[in-house]
């Protein structure tokens, strides 16, 4: 009897471990399916890369907001004025916006950068609302850079 039994606890246990991870991690785990799932992705083992980078962007970041920080990554700061750009989301919401290096083009930082900015996005806007984010986003696009004086 007892070796009737062995394969259907082995098979709840399987299912009450998983739930012990998934639960606390739901966030994250939301997140990595978002990035798999809407990502421009080929592959399958893409999509996994996407959902491990994500993964570890969600860690990053809420050990970041733990530490006090707010960051957002960008691998381009889309202003003409990249300082200019940087001081008014420092000046405005103190976020510091991190440079990050290369593009986009792996997949994993692409999951990476998606979580990280994911949750400090949500942060931010609530801590500032969601309009002071994208009328502070708005303003930095529209920012030009200082002018250059010419000796006469």
């Amino acid at each position: 009897m007892t070796t009737r039994l062995l394969p259907w606890f082995a098979a709840l246990a399987v299912v009450v471990i998983g739930l012990a991870i998934a639960i606390p991690n739901r966030n994250a785990i939301a997140i990595a399916w978002t990035v798999a799932r809407d990502a421009p992705l080929n592959r399958s083992l893409d999509r996994i890369a996407a959902a491990r980078g994500a993964f570890e962007g969600y860690s990053e970041a809420r050990h970041d907001l733990a530490a006090g920080y707010l960051r957002l990554k960008m691998a381009a700061v889309p202003a003409l004025d990249k300082k200019a750009f940087e001081d008014l989301f420092r000046t405005r919401l103190g976020v510091t916006i991190v440079s990050v290096p290369g593009s986009m083009s792996s997949t994993e930082r692409f999951g990476n950068y998606f979580a990280y900015n994911e949750v400090m996005t949500e942060e931010i806007a609530r801590r500032h609302g969601r309009q002071a984010l994208e009328k502070a986003y708005g303003d930095g696009l529209g920012v030009v850079p200082a002018p250059v004086r010419t000796s006469p």
